[in-house]
């Protein structure tokens, strides 16, 4: 399964085409449409959601709710389509960067409360910049002041770009709606053979999750549920790093700036072999950290304990392997998941975890310093309309980017072509496992 998107932030549409889709696979508007939802929530969000409805057309691909094994094609109506108009200038009341989403959902009591347009204060913003309501606008004809923490400074550079524009309203973390869709097919394919691919946010800023209840967060059989995450405003399972997080982030917006953070990605369900010890390039350590890295703020990521499993000896930190009980039976397994549930670059059959490090947003209602490209000379960075915080979209975002890469793996090892054949070719694998456990050697006589 792999998937291209094309599309501008304020352009007419967003458009996800994902080929190798095998048939069979449930693809409805409400199964997309619940995942572009939960990348819309957060607290700290900008305020584009309270238009912006994510509205999508299936254009192909899909007959009777299920995929038919043809290219799939999905469209995302943009509301604010003002690049599309002619002038490419998007409204100075609409206009975001490119942090992850700038787009919340109109039902999120919280995020109006910290939007950086209500930032009351405008002494420190660029020399000749002019207001429309409380929004500023570049001072420059040709929008050639880059922002620092943006595509634009390195693009003009490869590119030779003349209007920033160009470069922004594609490299805007907007697009990452059109990812989702594709996460929300590959999703759907894993759910028909019992995986599930979830997030929680464990902290933002200097606030972070009780380490115990990260570690529990991470089992097979967490102590929360898809539920408790949801219903946080932040997608915090924990109540009291919820309300001092919310804090951080009204303090952040008070002071202009803004807040990264960092979230657990846990995949549970995968049958052991997935991936490729071979290559390197297959192994699926390899394609999950580059489909990451791949979203826009994410600056680092760590496969079950990572950096802090490099502090002890082998002996403490690989797992070990013993008969354990499962289903009534005993066959060999592994008493932790240090490793996160990947060895030689592959699964394991525990859960597979990653934590993930974003960095705050660099739309700055007190911008950074800047060069105006036109005009020779430094001058503070336009400022326009972003998130506070993004910390629990990304999230979503990379549910979205892994369960791709892991929907493809599950091709590899399966099949292709549909997902009836695929789930008939995973019951005799997890029968071929299942022949190494006790209850097996015992039916057999051994």
């Amino acid at each position: 399964m792999h998937f291209t998107t094309a599309g501008e932030s304020h352009g007419s549409f967003l458009v996800t085409v994902v080929t190798d889709v095998p048939a069979g696979v449930s693809v409805t508007t409400g199964i997309i449409n619940a995942f572009l939802a939960r990348r819309r929530s957060g607290y700290g969000r900008s305020e584009r959601m309270t238009f912006e409805r994510d509205e999508i057309q299936i254009l192909s691909g899909v007959q009777g709710d299920k995929s038919t094994g043809a290219p799939l094609a999905v469209l995302i109506a943009n509301v604010d389509s003002s690049y599309a108009t002619g002038d490419g200038s998007p409204p100075d009341d609409r206009h975001t960067g490119d942090s992850v989403a700038g787009d919340p959902p109109s039902n999120n009591a919280h995020s109006n409360n910290c939007c950086v347009d209500d930032f009351p204060s405008h002494n420190d913003q660029p020399s000749g910049a002019h207001f429309n309501d409380r929004h500023i606008i570049s001072p420059t004809k040709d929008d050639c002041i880059p922002r620092p923490g943006h595509a634009d400074m390195a693009a003009l550079q490869k590119i030779g770009a003349t209007d920033l524009r160009a470069i922004s309203e594609r490299a805007s973390g907007r697009e990452t709606a059109a990812r989702v869709v594709a996460g929300a097919i590959a999703a759907s394919y894993l759910a028909e053979f019992g995986v599930e691919v979830s997030s929680f946010v464990t902290g933002i800023g200097s606030v972070d999750m009780p380490a115990e209840r990260v570690a529990a967060g991470v089992l097979a059989k967490p102590p929360f549920t898809r539920v408790d995450i949801e219903a946080s405003p932040v997608r915090c399972p924990d109540a009291d790093t919820t309300s001092r997080i919310v804090a951080a982030i009204d303090a952040a917006a008070h002071d202009g700036d803004t807040l990264g953070g960092r979230f657990m990605l846990v995949v549970r369900g995968l049958v052991p072999g997935l991936g490729s010890y071979t290559c390197g390039p297959e192994r699926l350590s390899s394609l999950l950290a580059a489909t990451l890295a791949s979203i826009p703020t994410v600056k680092g990521l760590e496969f079950g304990r990572g950096f802090d499993g490099s502090y002890h000896r082998g002996s403490q930190i690989n797992d070990v392997i013993a008969l354990v009980p499962e289903d009534g039976c005993i066959q060999p397994g592994r008493l932790s998941n240090n490793l996160g549930g990947l060895e030689g670059g592959m699964t394991n059959g525990q859960p597979l975890v990653v934590r993930v490090a974003t960095k705050a947003p660099p739309g700055l209602a007190r911008p950074l310093a800047s060069v105006d490209l036109m005009r020779r000379q430094t001058t503070p960075a336009p400022t326009r309309r972003s998130d506070v915080c993004v910390v629990p979209a990304v999230a979503v975002v990379a549910e979205a980017e892994a369960a791709v890469v892991l929907a493809s793996a599950c091709q590899k090892k399966f099949g292709g072509d549909t997902v009836a054949d695929a789930q008939a070719a995973c019951e005799h694998y997890r029968e071929r496992l299942a022949a190494l456990s006790t209850c097996s050697l015992n039916a057999s006589g051994g």
